[in-house]
């Protein structure tokens, strides 16, 4: 495991997988990867899978702003934009 190493990167609005690949070349590759907790703490993250997505779903700020197409009345899919995405927990 690498020594303390400390670098932080912002990536771009809706990064795609080639700009998560080359943000994370610049870190030691035997880093861990974590995420938030439910409630707090840390987790590794444990899974990588493909979603079909709504983009701007959601207005209210507790929410993020994407979802999935279940989340609203199927007449109102056509109204937003629908994308594949890469959900990693």
């Amino acid at each position: 495991m690498s020594e303390f190493y400390m670098r932080n990167l912002i990536l771009k609005d809706q990064p795609t997988v080639a700009d998560l690949v080359e943000a994370l070349m610049q870190f030691p590759q035997d880093l861990l990867v974590i995420t938030p907790g439910y409630e707090g703490g840390y987790k590794e993250i444990k899974c990588l899978e493909s979603r079909e997505i709504l983009l701007n779903v959601n207005d209210a700020w507790y929410y993020g702003p994407h979802d999935t197409l279940d989340s609203i009345p199927k007449s109102e899919i056509p109204d937003y934009e629908k994308v594949t995405a890469l959900l990693i927990r």
